[in-house]
């Protein structure tokens, strides 16, 4: 399929061209919807196959990879309607589960894996940048940073997540940092609580199997 395209646009792949043809034909397999893994399988191939050409120098594919799996991200479980995980959350701030409530409902807004969402540290959290462009004027949350070494289940680092997708979201977030140090986690609760608050609240609901 890739041979096939570069083919119609007479183009040749180089070890200095390759970056920028394999973008565009991203950009082309994004617009047509295709799955994450065939865009994933041609960098392989194509790392594989053109002489000189390294992995590790191509950024920008690594940018669009991440940039891809946000657009389609992909689900080991079977994903949970919003109205389910609103529900959650609300009743666990009913029952005085705060951090629970909003942890819920981070992790359904921003598609964290679970074990994601308790990683994050207060400096992840970046708030809007002043002065600058729409786009920017919003709240973002960075997983995976390559300066800790921590890199995500797809072995990618500096994943951004916007949040503020959802109403008020990021300012919450916000308040919840304001007073901790820039290295101290964001959420921070022992991972046997998290599930035990989540259990009681599925269980209240009448759904005592959903996992989380």
């Amino acid at each position: 399929m890739f041979q096939e395209w570069l083919l119609e646009e007479k183009e040749v792949v180089t070890k200095f061209n390759a970056e920028v043809l394999l973008l565009d034909y991203g950009d082309m397999l994004l617009d047509l919807k295709k799955p994450m893994h065939l865009f994933e399988k041609i960098v392989a191939a194509t790392v594989a196959n053109v002489a000189g050409l390294n992995r590790k120098s191509m950024n920008r594919i690594t940018k669009a990879l991440s940039g891809f799996r946000k657009a389609h991200p992909p689900r080991s479980r079977p994903p949970i309607p919003d109205e389910l995980a609103a529900a959650i959350s609300a009743v666990q701030m009913s029952m005085g589960y705060r951090t629970s409530a909003l942890l819920t409902w981070v992790g359904q807004r921003c598609y964290f894996r679970p074990g994601e969402r308790l990683k994050i540290q207060v400096q992840d959290l970046l708030p809007p940048a002043g002065g600058a462009g729409l786009g920017r004027q919003q709240w973002s949350i960075q997983i995976a940073p390559e300066d800790r070494l921590e890199p995500s289940k797809t072995q990618t680092f500096d994943d951004t997540i916007i949040v503020d997708d959802s109403p008020r979201l990021g300012a919450i977030l916000g308040r919840l940092a304001e007073g901790k140090a820039p290295a101290s986690l964001l959420f921070d609760m022992a991972p046997n609580r998290v599930r035990q608050e989540w259990s009681e609240a599925c269980q209240l609901l009448g759904f005592p199997e959903l996992v989380m």
